[in-house]
């Protein structure tokens, strides 16, 4: 995703006839192929470590208030992003787990649309399983193994609402 500050840098990189090698070894990179693709993840997402942004303004004579509006930007435009699609409407669902790191998703019968946590609960007691029932993008009902609720968790951007491992 091209964003202000990555635009600004590769801008800035470029009509000062820098490639990102020659800037990786000029902010300090003794490994410069680890360095250029740090500074290449900076361009195209606008994210980098502050020790790194602090390095490539120092090194780029960037200024520091024109830096900072354009991260305060991206910032802002991800968070619009992200408000946009956490409030489209989707199926409510439950999430099963199966054994400690094992999941499953479950569709809610039609039948059972009018209650769908409801349905969550029963499910989480007759099968003696931990059930997260994910009502929206923005909240999830955790249930024990009981069927009773034992609480409420908010999303937030980059942090899922839901259980899920990654290998």
């Amino acid at each position: 995703m091209k964003t202000h500050l990555g635009n600004y840098v590769r801008e800035q990189r470029t009509a000062r006839g820098l490639t990102l090698g020659q800037l990786a070894k000029e902010v300090g990179y003794r490994n410069v192929g680890k360095g250029v693709n740090r500074l290449r993840a900076l361009e195209e997402s606008g994210t980098a470590h502050r020790k790194l942004l602090d390095a490539v303004v120092r090194a780029l004579r960037l200024d520091a208030r024109i830096v900072e509006e354009l991260t305060l930007a991206d910032r802002d435009e991800r968070e619009r992003e992200w408000s946009q699609w956490a409030n489209e409407p989707i199926r409510p669902y439950v999430v099963e787990k199966i054994i400690p790191g094992v999941y499953r998703d479950l569709k809610i019968p039609d039948e059972h649309l009018d209650d769908p946590q409801g349905f969550a609960q029963r499910h989480a007691e007759q099968n003696r399983r931990r059930v997260c029932f994910v009502a929206s993008r923005r909240l999830s009902v955790w249930i024990g193994e009981d069927g009773i609720v034992e609480g409420e968790t908010a999303a937030q951007p980059d942090v899922p609402n839901r259980p899920y491992m990654t290998v």
